[in-house]
């Protein structure tokens, strides 16, 4: 696997966990650690994390 392909992946990851994370947003779904419910705010963290990983990636992979 060379490098262009590995960050490719890993993209596509980070865009596949933004879109579900968004889901979850959307639709409000409860995620449920035993007793621990995470909340809300740390979604939102993680929507923009992931896009903004899997955008950076794309972008990275068009230069290598």
């Amino acid at each position: 696997m060379n490098q262009k392909n590995f960050i490719l992946i890993a993209s596509l990851i980070f865009l596949t966990i933004g879109i579900v994370q968004s889901f979850r947003v959307f639709f409000e779904w409860e995620i449920k650690v035993g007793n621990f419910i995470t909340p809300m705010w740390m979604t939102y963290v993680v929507v923009i994390l992931a896009f903004y990983l899997s955008f950076t990636g794309f972008r990275l992979a068009k230069k290598v």
